[in-house]
């Protein structure tokens, strides 16, 4: 979407362009997280020395 100002034009900033994908890394980041911990460990939590 744009906006034409005179000889320039203005481009709006859409924030669901940066944020979706971010949020869609960080959802993908957190469940390969769980998922190898899950496997490694058998359990949700790691607990040190336990």
């Amino acid at each position: 979407m744009s906006i034409v100002t005179g000889k320039s034009r203005l481009l709006l900033y859409s924030p669901l362009k940066l944020f979706l994908p971010v949020s869609a890394l960080f959802f993908v980041l957190g469940l390969v997280n769980y998922l190898h911990t899950h496997l490694d460990t058998g359990r949700l939590i790691a607990l040190e020395g336990a």
